[in-house]
């Protein structure tokens, strides 16, 4: 664990709702290389848990890849998260990761169709972060434009310019939080933005065969909330009836309910008088609900 950078962990004042409710994340992110979860719809954004160390060293043995060194005393990585995508356009690419409490998170992008047993080799490696985050409030981390922040990448500690994607080559996405002890399980949501998304949406990357083999009854495929950060309207889309929409802030208070019109696949929420910040948004579908976080601006 790397102890010589300066970090100070506050919790959210979200925490208070987690007490109301508990807040289960959306996918478990793989922990090793060669099992990297595999993004399908880039317009989505991804609730995801570090799952730890997993079962191999991506490392090989080394206590560092490009620019991010250990966070464990003796291996690379002591709670790793691994995503996959393959851009079926060539195109302006970034995305931005929001930590579940204020703490700071880093990340190495691979491409070139890597090989998961070669990291060390330049060829594969594309763009590495592990700057503190520039907002105190919210730690965001990324590449392109910060949600709150704004600019270009440029100037914002945390964040690096949008990078160019090729159509066509597979890309490897590993994501750590530095300071991985505390006794709780770390999660964070995982946004993809640029040209590349805005231009082509859930269409932006390709459908790879695990994509189109399924992910069970209330898989990711199920329910979508967008867009996120989201500043007018925020539509919800469902493959089965929608049951109901709550919208809970920070306090755990409800502000916000609907229930559509019976057997409805779709919802729309008038978000513009919402004062700018986190929200979560409980969709019921039949008798499961799934939670999203979304940002106000």
């Amino acid at each position: 664990m790397k102890l010589s950078k300066p970090i100070v962990r506050v919790f959210y004042i979200v925490c208070v709702l987690f007490m109301t409710f508990e807040v289960q994340a959306q996918i478990t992110a793989e922990a090793d290389c060669p099992d990297a979860y595999t993004i399908c719809d880039a317009s989505q954004s991804y609730y995801f848990e570090v799952n730890g160390p997993g079962s191999i060293d991506d490392a090989y043995g080394e206590l560092g890849i490009f620019c991010q060194s250990n966070t464990s005393f003796t291996m690379f990585e002591s709670s790793s998260a691994w995503f996959t995508f393959t851009p079926k356009y060539t195109g302006e690419f970034g995305f931005y990761i929001l930590p579940e409490i204020e703490e700071d998170w880093e990340y190495i992008m691979f491409g070139n169709n890597p090989d998961c047993t070669d990291l060390h080799n330049m060829d594969y490696q594309v763009v590495c972060n592990t700057n503190n985050p520039g907002n105190s409030v919210d730690a965001y981390t990324g590449i392109g434009v910060h949600p709150i922040m704004g600019g270009d990448g440029t100037g914002i500690s945390g964040f690096l310019p949008y990078i160019t994607v090729n159509a066509g080559e597979r890309y490897v996405l590993f994501i750590t939080p530095y300071l991985v002890d505390g006794g709780f399980n770390h999660r964070a949501t995982l946004t993809f933005q640029g040209g590349l998304i805005e231009t082509y949406g859930a269409d932006a990357f390709e459908q790879v065969e695990v994509c189109t083999l399924g992910v069970g009854e209330f898989g990711l495929d199920v329910v979508q909330v967008y867009p996120n950060p989201v500043e007018d309207v925020l539509r919800v889309r469902a493959k089965k009836p929608i049951t109901s929409v709550t919208i809970y802030d920070l306090l755990g208070q409800r502000v916000y309910t609907s229930v559509p019109e019976t057997g409805a696949l779709n919802d729309v929420v008038g978000m513009s008088g919402f004062e700018s910040g986190l929200y979560l948004v409980r969709v019921f579908v039949g008798e499961r609900v799934e939670t999203f976080r979304v940002l106000k601006r």
